[in-house]
């Protein structure tokens, strides 16, 4: 997991006690497994991240699996919270997609460069016979 329970509970301070860090767990597991999905083709080499799990990953991680746990918990019950807690997911879903794009790199990462170079050689292939 990328967060740990600890986590999610120092993001809600008033949390009812018959929720348990099982119940916690599971939805980490949601929270990864979507970040997973969202970051598996730009980081396919990388993932699951490994210790130290990137920053910005740990906090994506505990900051969805707290929207989720808050949505089971206090969904219709208290409208100012589900406000709040849908206003906290969608931030982190776009924090998410910026990484996922490439716009935000994660800076524990290596981070590839790409460029091209050109010279004065002849070209290898052209659109002719090939001289082979």
């Amino acid at each position: 997991m990328y967060s740990t329970p600890q986590d999610v509970r120092d993001r809600i301070q008033t949390l009812p006690s018959r929720v348990t860090d099982d119940m916690i767990s599971r939805f980490i597991e949601e929270a990864d497994a979507i970040i997973e999905a969202h970051l598996s083709a730009l980081y396919f080499d990388e993932i699951p991240f490994s210790d130290p799990v990137p920053r910005i990953i740990k906090y994506l991680s505990a900051e969805i699996a707290t929207c989720k746990l808050a949505f089971s918990l206090y969904t219709s019950q208290q409208p100012n919270m589900d406000a709040y807690q849908m206003a906290r997911y969608e931030e982190a879903m776009q924090l998410l997609n910026k990484v996922a794009n490439g716009e935000m790199p994660i800076p524990e990462l290596p981070q590839e460069s790409a460029y091209g170079s050109t010279n004065s050689d002849p070209p290898i292939f052209t659109r002719g016979v090939p001289p082979w």
